[in-house]
């Protein structure tokens, strides 16, 4: 999954399954982690399974996690942003390769990109809902030497409107790994690439959010704590 998310930065959540002999998990991930329901017996529903398969194959784009507020085309990606201080918009044409990402699944996800028509940097980033906006920053620090200068900014879309209506409670905390400890081997990228590290770690079990809340029912901070912003500098 992180993969995904490193060759698709934009992309605001993630589908995905864990098959275990008959037991089937379906899982879904965002930058504020992932998240998942109940165990399936498919092989009591064996048919269940055809209907979760057909239910990916018939999603639109928006259903499987891409952003509607961006276009993709062929060698450009297209985004709008609101010019601040009034009520116009621009166009930015973005080159398709990012400049910077971070990697981090769980993180704010921050991608940069370099427009095609004029010299500026496009940032798309996560932030915790609540911490101060970039823009209000970059508005601040208009007219100083070396600082960017503000072309356009846009709130996209909150984790909490993502997960609206679902409640996380510390009974839906679940450890997938097998009993014995489990044997991974560390990634990192350089230039795109996916280099294996030589040294091998344990891991032990999940780590459990902080922000889990108790048995009650009631919802984790992690719900609504992150809100998906872009940025347009020169």
């Amino acid at each position: 999954m992180r993969e995904l998310f490193f060759a698709q930065p934009l992309r605001q959540f993630a589908h995905g399954f864990h098959l275990f002999k008959k037991s089937l998990l379906l899982w879904v991930y965002d930058r504020s982690g992932p998240y998942c329901g109940s165990f399936i017996d498919i092989g009591k529903s064996p048919e269940t399974l055809i209907y979760v398969m057909a239910a990916y194959m018939s999603m639109s784009d928006a259903e499987l996690g891409l952003d509607q507020h961006i276009k993709y085309e062929a060698h450009q990606i297209t985004v709008t942003l609101d010019v601040p201080g009034t009520e116009e918009k621009c166009e930015f044409k973005l080159s398709p390769e990012a400049d910077a990402l971070q990697t981090s699944l769980v993180s704010r996800g921050t991608s940069c990109y370099h427009t095609l028509e004029e010299d500026c940097e496009v940032k798309f980033s996560w932030r915790m809902c609540g911490d101060n906006l970039e823009a209000e920053l970059l508005k601040l620090a208009k007219g100083i030497d070396g600082m960017a200068d503000l072309m356009g900014s846009r709130d996209f879309v909150k984790t909490s409107d993502l997960r609206k209506d679902l409640i996380f409670t510390n009974k839906m905390v679940k450890n997938t790994l097998p009993d014995d400890k489990a044997m991974a081997t560390p990634l990192s990228f350089t230039n795109g690439t996916m280099l294996r590290e030589s040294k091998s770690t344990s891991i032990v079990g999940a780590r459990k959010r902080k922000s889990a809340t108790s048995d009650s029912g009631t919802e984790t901070g992690r719900s609504c704590k992150r809100s998906k912003t872009s940025y347009g500098r020169q």
